[in-house]
């Protein structure tokens, strides 16, 4: 081969080194989601529409207010909201803070409803809320509606081929109770083979409650972000935090931490910016990355 063909030969590309961040990822609505239709079908009999559950939803919240009582943050914390139809009421705060189960909130919910006597409610109403308590909060009948998000496990198993799974931890506000359940079924095995168990950082087992009554160690707070921060030796300006819920990322933000909000299931715009932080390579780069892993199970196998 002649001196002047070998000059013109490409130079192998250089493999692509990504940056040594932690990355959290959040659970609900990240990692799973929840079929709401199939769940709150118990109240369709009524006659009750997608947007009836929705509001329905938010009717429950404030009962729950109304029984135990407003959610009281930590200082200079955001509120910590469910989804979008409003702010956790107290008792949910318990719940997912792991000093509530579902059961109970079910049971606190009905005793509510039972109290509401008179011309001023509507019986039906109430049967209805009875039944949105059970579909929202028991563990059991919770957990047959829910299922893994394919575009979230892929976009887990290739930060996983980046970073190594020792370097992937959840992050997530949900109960105990419903957690323990979650663990166990083999069709969320793509998740948990991929989050080492002393990765998991879940407010149903961190959570606290102090003696004035004030809930910690859920997002937004920032107590849960301070937990990570000391339980893994890592600065703010290490970790890399991704949720679905804005102010769970400004909880994240207002410590350094690297929040990227899944906006309204944007998993594109997530992966550009994992691209900028030096994550995870550009997608046309062909550049093999060491440690590669094989491909998640299939959602929902």
């Amino acid at each position: 081969m002649s001196q002047a063909i070998q000059g013109a030969q490409r130079s192998p590309e250089k493999e692509f080194k990504p940056k040594p961040y932690a990355i959290f990822f959040d659970l609900g609505y990240v990692l799973i989601e929840w079929d709401r239709a199939a769940q709150m079908q118990p109240v369709a009999a009524y006659g009750m529409s997608a947007a009836d559950c929705s509001r329905l939803t938010t009717r429950m919240l404030h009962l729950l207010e109304k029984s135990g009582g407003q959610q009281s943050p930590e200082p200079g914390s955001p509120l910590a909201l469910w989804g979008e139809c409003g702010v956790m009421p107290h008792p949910v705060c318990l719940w997912l803070a792991g000093k509530k189960t579902g059961v109970d909130l079910v049971q606190e919910a009905h005793a509510y409803c039972a109290s509401c006597t008179g011309a001023d409610h509507d019986p039906e109403e109430l049967a209805i809320l009875r039944q949105v308590a059970c579909c929202l909060y028991d563990p059991i009948f919770n957990l047959q509606f829910i299922r893994p998000i394919s575009d979230g496990i892929a976009l887990l198993y290739e930060c996983a081929a980046a970073r190594g799974n020792d370097n992937l931890y959840l992050l997530s506000n949900y109960s105990r109770d419903q957690f323990i359940l979650l663990e166990q079924e083999a069709r969320f095995a793509g998740i948990f083979d991929a989050i080492p168990k002393r990765n998991r950082v879940v407010s149903g087992f961190v959570g606290t409650v102090d003696d004035e009554g004030v809930v910690h160690g859920i997002k937004p707070y920032r107590s849960i972000y301070e937990h990570v921060f000391a339980t893994y030796d890592l600065a703010p300006e290490q970790c890399i935090f991704i949720d679905d819920q804005e102010e769970n990322i400004r909880g994240a933000r207002a410590l350094g931490m690297h929040g990227i909000w899944l906006k309204d299931h944007d998993y594109g715009a997530v992966r550009a910016e994992l691209e900028k932080l030096g994550v995870l390579r550009p997608v046309q780069s062909q550049a093999p990355i060491a440690g590669e892993i094989s491909r998640p199970p299939e959602a929902g196998v």
